[in-house]
């Protein structure tokens, strides 16, 4: 366990946020989940297909949902881990304050 507690679902998140993504993967991210939602709407406006339409909305709302999803999935966990860092960096300043120096790299 780290200097600031973390349990395993905080230390993967902010494993996976420090490796972060390249511009190139984010724009396939959004390409392949956007581009056929679009084109079917597209299609639908150009030919006047209303089924065709209504896929390309819905594909939008799906993708709206799915993102919203994993968000709600991982917001407690962020929360968590903000409040474990404000905790340690306020105690770490109180130290501070107290002449104790900063004593949260001593190892």
């Amino acid at each position: 366990m780290s200097r600031l507690g973390l349990d395993p679902l905080e230390r993967a998140l902010v494993a996976q946020l420090a490796v972060g993504d390249s511009r190139l993967h984010r724009l396939w991210y959004y390409a392949a989940a956007l581009v056929p939602a679009l084109g079917f709407g597209a299609w639908g406006v150009v030919r006047g297909d209303v089924v065709a339409l209504g896929l390309g909305f819905a594909g939008l709302v799906l993708f709206v949902l799915w993102n919203l999803a994993g968000e709600w999935r991982l917001a407690p966990v962020f929360a968590s881990l903000c409040a474990k860092v404000d905790a340690f960096e306020r105690a770490v300043a109180e130290r501070a304050v107290a002449g104790e120096g900063d004593t949260d790299r001593a190892g």
